[in-house]
């Protein structure tokens, strides 16, 4: 059977750079539990998990054009391989456990970090920067187990409809125009009971250190000690999580607007 337009065009971004970074990060995860995490027949998207004890976070191999799938939903020691060949379709593998997929564009995203991310001088910077902020610890999910991928990509509608935005005439961003940002975000965010304990994702850190899980603060002044993200280190999206009361909160640049999104 020829293969659609759809899925020639899936194999030319498979290029030889890409495949070895697959083949890499496979070979670093050898030995994790895997697990299919989401499966789309209408897209023939297959999204796997890869976690391993004592990372945070999680790897997720992006298997698009999905053409046969067999096998185990979930298996311990993984050792998935990527079958050689110049033009696909590719095999994405493990034989131990009888595990095979075929499709037209694998890629990898790579959301784990080690522990020792406490450590690092980039991440304690960035903190020291912005008071009434205190580090807490790391956590790979919050809630009802939602990771930074799940929440970045609209949970349960987060990103549907936003609650409110901040537009301006001249395009002034947040760290250009901080009294109006700032003004605009209490007003957005009134009423809502932020407390001193929530989880946050910022993209001027993520930028630092790579891609970071929830981080778990303390604030002594609520939305005020948060403020610096925006106006100091010009954050372009921007996570909090509260457990108690429950809520999440999105504020994101698009444009010459920022659309805040918030659900309770």
């Amino acid at each position: 059977m020829r293969s659609s337009a759809i899925d020639q065009r899936l194999r030319k971004f498979m290029t030889p750079e890409r495949r070895e970074e697959t083949r890499r990060t496979l070979e670093q995860w050898r030995g994790a539990c895997a697990s299919l995490h989401e499966y789309s027949d209408y897209l023939k998207q297959l999204k796997i998990r890869l976690m391993r004890p004592g990372h945070l976070g999680e790897v997720l191999i992006d298997c698009r054009g999905c053409e046969f799938l067999s096998g185990p939903t979930g298996w311990q020691d993984a050792v998935l391989t990527l079958v050689e060949r110049d033009v696909g379709p590719w095999e994405l593998v493990d034989e131990r456990v009888g595990f095979r997929v075929v499709c037209n564009l694998v890629l990898v995203h790579n959301q784990s970090e080690d522990p020792r991310l406490l450590e690092r001088p980039e991440l304690q910077s960035f903190f020291a920067e912005l008071e009434g902020v205190r580090l807490v610890g790391l956590s790979a999910y919050v809630g009802r187990q939602v990771g930074v991928l799940e929440a970045m990509q609209g949970i349960s509608g987060l990103l549907e409809i936003p609650h409110d935005d901040f537009s301006y005439e001249h395009r002034e961003r947040p760290w250009e125009a901080p009294e109006a940002f700032a003004r605009w975000l209490r007003g957005a965010t009134k009423g809502l009971e932020i407390e001193q304990h929530c989880f946050i994702v910022a993209s001027a850190l993520s930028q630092k250190v790579g891609g970071t899980p929830w981080l778990q603060v303390e604030l002594e002044q609520g939305l005020e000690s948060l403020l610096p993200l925006w106006t100091k280190h010009r954050c372009t999206s921007v996570l909090v999580h509260s457990l108690s009361p429950s809520w999440i909160l999105g504020v994101f640049q698009e444009d010459d607007r920022w659309p805040l999104y918030l659900q309770r």
